[in-house]
């Protein structure tokens, strides 16, 4: 019997699939968004006022006293904009499946002309939870039988398989 993935791996599956990305994250997160809201798992203006409450509750926890002058504009910004990232990744990896995050994946990649062939390279196996590794080999199954061979004996001569 096999045990579904725990909401930690699932938050560490999602955080380490977007990490691949470092620029394109931000517009994979807005499209994570977008699917939260539009299957109603959360609304839009509930989750803007979170990430000002969680936003604050941070500066809190950082030591200022008076949040309004001791921190820039651009600062609160930038702090709204980790914590809004942190929460999509928390509610994501919590009410949709890894499998939609690889389509908003490929969606991005595509629309800058990347095949998932050629980010399928860009894996990192070393630091992936099992179910990433899983989901990837799933991933190589599927292709065409001669991109499929390639991928194989490829793996086959790596060290970490």
């Amino acid at each position: 019997m096999t045990l579904p993935p725990s909401a930690t791996d699932r938050l560490l599956s999602v955080y380490l699939a977007l990490a691949q990305y470092p620029i394109l994250s931000s517009r994979i997160r807005d499209l994570m968004r977008r699917e939260l809201f539009n299957r109603k798992f959360l609304e839009s203006n509930d989750f803007e006022q979170e990430v000002i409450r969680k936003a604050i509750q941070s500066q809190e926890r950082e030591g200022l006293q008076r949040p309004q002058i001791e921190e820039p504009a651009e600062v609160w910004e930038r702090r709204k904009a980790r914590v809004r990232d942190q929460l999509t990744d928390f509610y994501f990896s919590h009410h949709l499946s890894f499998e939609l995050i690889e389509e908003l994946i490929e969606e991005v990649l595509n629309e800058r002309g990347v095949t998932t062939h050629e980010a399928l390279s860009e894996f990192n196996p070393e630091v992936a939870p099992q179910e990433m590794l899983f989901n990837q080999g799933m991933m190589i199954e599927n292709l065409p039988q001669p991109s499929a061979s390639t991928w194989n004996r490829a793996f086959g001569r790596s060290k970490w398989c």
